[in-house]
């Protein structure tokens, strides 16, 4: 695994093992250092990032649910009964 493919990985989850990644970043200054960076600003911006809704959402939300017709699906058989 080469440093493109560790940063790839930690940008979109492509499919390698974390056993793989770890493996790297235990061999690699610069990435080790870079993945550390990335954990930094994600834990700054996570929080940031949970917006708590509006009081009236729920209430809303629930007035509408009491407007919506209930659909119910019925069975269908393939072919003769």
């Amino acid at each position: 695994m080469d440093c493109v493919s560790v940063r790839h990985e930690f940008a979109i989850r492509s499919g390698f093992s974390a056993a793989e990644v770890q493996a790297h970043l235990v061999g690699c200054p610069a990435c080790a250092l870079w993945a550390r960076s990335l954990r930094a600003v994600d834990d700054v911006a996570r929080p940031a990032l949970i917006v708590e809704p509006p009081p009236q959402l729920a209430l809303r939300l629930a007035e509408l649910a009491a407007l919506t017709p209930i659909v119910r699906a019925t069975p269908h058989r393939l072919g003769p009964e």
